[in-house]
């Protein structure tokens, strides 16, 4: 008996990719409170605050992958790493534990592939996926290495329907990609919860903590949530994005909060067309960056934190996240 492992594969694709770009950090804060580290609340003025719109909307917002998102197409990277490796998982037959198996990659290196499963024809919650790789080169143009565990949270409906709610929590250890030689590094935790119906879908990303280098640049979530629901009833399909979290990056000192005071919305593959994005810094200090349609959008700095607005910087929504 074998299992198909194919709608866990297009759940974990989603969310690495997300993530990593956050993926790599595609979440966003919670304003207020201390950020639970011990980075000091970044300090936001005039010669930084640009850069620190730029970097949370880079890094952990990933507005045109949200739009790709709302076709489920390729999402990036990662995406491929995940289908290959748990393709391999998939052609591993059925058992309470599975004994760790080491395949050879096609090209080089070796994936090991481990877990401990109840031994049906599904998934159940509390299963459990190991997927270790080293060096494993499929010929796909990328190189996986580290490690990436799988645990199945919860589980209703047919995940071979279109039908179903998918919960899975992904713990990334030294888990990295090697694509053109440029590599991106994991760490951390993430929930991905993926709720599928005839006309929406939904998927939920969270965790404690997580962190991404890549490119020369490292950035670190704490506490982060975000939601994208799909609505494929519509013609363009309409999307909506919601997050919070905490943010530390080698893009400025300290720590900044994020929220979503508005729902970010779209349609098809284009920018937002509505939504506000809420960052929060030392002593009060705040960058609100508002949708003014999907194409323009406009920063109001307040930097002393006393709600009056110091500064206001217009851009596009192309050069902000290009």
């Amino acid at each position: 008996m074998y299992f198909n492992f194919k709608p866990l594969i297009f759940s974990v694709q989603i969310s690495i990719t997300r993530c990593m770009a956050l993926l790599l950090l595609v979440v966003l804060s919670g304003c207020g409170g201390s950020s639970g580290n011990s980075e000091p609340t970044a300090i936001i003025d005039s010669d930084n605050a640009t850069a620190i719109v730029r970097a949370v909307a880079l890094s952990a917002f990933e507005l045109e992958e949200v739009g790709e998102l709302s076709y489920l197409g390729d999402l990036g990277m990662l995406d491929t790493t995940s289908r290959s490796a748990l393709n391999k998982s998939s052609r591993i037959a059925l058992r309470t534990v599975i004994e760790p198996q080491t395949e050879q990659c096609l090209v080089s290196g070796s994936l090991t592939i481990s877990g401990n499963i109840q031994g049906t024809d599904s998934l159940t919650a509390g299963d459990v996926i190991t997927l270790e790789a080293d060096l494993c080169n499929n010929g796909e143009n990328d190189i996986v290495d580290g490690k990436m565990q799988m645990t199945i949270s919860k589980l209703t409906g047919d995940l071979s329907s279109n039908e179903f709610l998918l919960g899975v929590k992904v713990i990334f250890t030294n888990f990295s990609v090697t694509e053109s030689s440029e590599e991106a590094m994991l760490n951390g935790d993430i929930n991905i919860t993926l709720e599928m119906t005839a006309s929406t879908t939904q998927i939920q990303l969270s965790g404690n903590s997580l962190t991404v280098s890549s490119l020369g640049e490292t950035q670190s979530l704490k506490n982060f949530s975000n939601t994208y629901t799909v609505d494929a009833s519509a013609s363009p399909v309409t999307w909506t994005y919601d997050c919070k979290g905490n943010i530390d990056s080698s893009e400025f000192l300290g720590t900044i909060n994020y929220q979503i005071p508005v729902k970010f919305a779209g349609s098809g593959e284009s920018y937002p067309d509505s939504g506000e994005l809420l960052i929060t810094g030392a002593n009060n200090a705040t960058l609100r960056l508002i949708t003014l349609d999907n194409v323009d959008v406009r920063i109001d700095a307040d930097y002393d934190g006393d709600g009056v607005i110091d500064d206001i910087f217009d851009m596009t929504w192309a050069e902000l996240v290009n």
